[in-house]
Parts: C-alpha cells; structure tokens; sequence
C-alpha cells in the first residue's frame, strides 16, 4: 500500500498508523527505518556530472531540517538518522559519471558527524546486504539514482508489496522546480520531493528484516500490513 501525504521534511509528527504499530509492539520485537530519496537536480548536460544550484539548494536544506531535528517525525519516525547512504557511478564507456547522490547527503553528513557510506549505484546485492546489517531502532537515508530505487526497494524484502517504479509526476509538490527537470528525455526527472520509506520488521535477532509486520505483533500468521510508503519532503 502506497501512501502520499503532504507534509514538510522532518517537520510534522509521527504519522499515526506508524506510531501504532511501534507502541503496539511486543518486546522481543524489532523494528529500523529506511528512507529512499533520488539525489537533487540535475542538469540536462549529462557531461555535468555535478548537482545543479538547485540541487545544492536541497542538499543544504535537507542537512538543515534532518541535521536539526531532534524528535520524531512523519519522515524519521524513530529520529534522526543514524546511517547514511549514496551510490557512486564512476563512469565507463557507455554511462557518464556522477556525483549527485553524495553531493546531496555531504551537506548532512558534516552537519550530523556521520559517515557516508558509497555503494556502486549497480549493486542491489550489496545494498541487501547493507540493510540487513541494520541495528534495531537505527535509522538509514540513502541517496540513488531514482531509476534503481524501486528496485533497491523489492530487494530487502521480494514479499513486500512495492510500487515497480519511480513515480512520473509530483504535481502535489509545494518545491517549485526549474524548467530544466522537465524537459529531460525520460519525462520523470521533475519528481524530486518523495521519500520512499520502508519500515523494517523482524520478530527477533535471529530473522531477516521483513518490510510487512502483522495486524497483530502476537500472530505472525494474521495478514500483513505493508510498509511502503511514499511522503512528500517539500
């Protein structure tokens, strides 16, 4: 189930059905957050492999609002985030480099004092991994190339139910964007302002994070409520 709802990055308070489904928890359960965003904008000139001033603008306003917070919100239902994640893309014969995704989380990292972690923006497999090594009660955000996201999505939990793509427009959003994101020749790139987050579940140390967690903490057999969510950042 994907869910759109307006609200400011690290502003509004904890979204209800999370809150519900953390306190109704039981003891021996475990739960993280992962938040996927699409690194800011881009040039049309693919030789630039750098964020436009737009795109630093977002970066410097995403270290503000998340560096700051100090509560739990609608983005960070468990507080801040404690990992933080972006793809390198180095570049070959055939893909221009870029540098986006870890332009748009330094302004965080030096603010936060938390490291960025790289992964090749390729390597779905390795991201698996990453997410699995999760602590409880840790948050990560992660910044990638928005094509991959999805697919960054379905691979921590295949059973989870997960839109298969990006979504094409943001018409919702409340952050102006350039012309420029909209004149690109996959039609998509104006959809900046989406967090994709998973909240992740497992019933012990031992169990693999699950995106869905049951209806009811005490009955693992009772139907699933799915985690996927997308929420407006602007």
């Amino acid at each position: 189930r994907v869910v759109a709802s307006a609200a400011r990055l690290a502003v509004r308070t904890l979204m209800w059905p999370v809150s519900l489904l953390l306190l109704s928890a039981s003891a021996q359960q475990q739960f993280a957050v992962v938040n996927l965003i699409r690194h800011g904008e881009r040039n049309n000139n693919h030789s630039d492999i750098h964020l436009t001033h737009e795109g630093r603008h977002r970066a410097a306003y995403i270290a503000r609002c998340v560096g700051e917070a100090r509560h739990r919100t609608m983005a960070f239902p468990l507080g801040p985030p404690t990992k933080l994640l972006a793809s390198e893309r180095p570049g070959s014969a055939t893909k221009k480099a870029s540098n986006r995704p870890i332009e748009t989380l330094e302004p965080l990292s030096a603010k936060m004092g938390i490291p960025l972690d790289l992964l090749h923006f390729k390597d779905i497999n390795e991201f698996d991994n990453y997410v699995h090594s999760m602590q409880p009660g840790s948050t990560l955000l992660v910044s990638w190339q928005h094509k991959k996201i999805a697919k960054l999505a379905a691979s921590v939990d295949p059973g989870g139910l997960s839109p298969d793509r990006w979504p094409y427009e943001c018409n919702f959003t409340q952050w102006s964007e350039p012309g420029y994101t909209t004149e690109v020749e996959d039609a998509i790139d104006n959809c900046y302002d989406v967090i994709w987050q998973l909240l992740l579940w497992r019933a012990s140390p031992t169990d693999r994070w699950r995106t869905c967690v049951p209806h009811r903490p005490d009955t693992h057999e009772r139907a699933a409520r799915c985690s996927h969510r997308l929420v407006l950042t602007s």
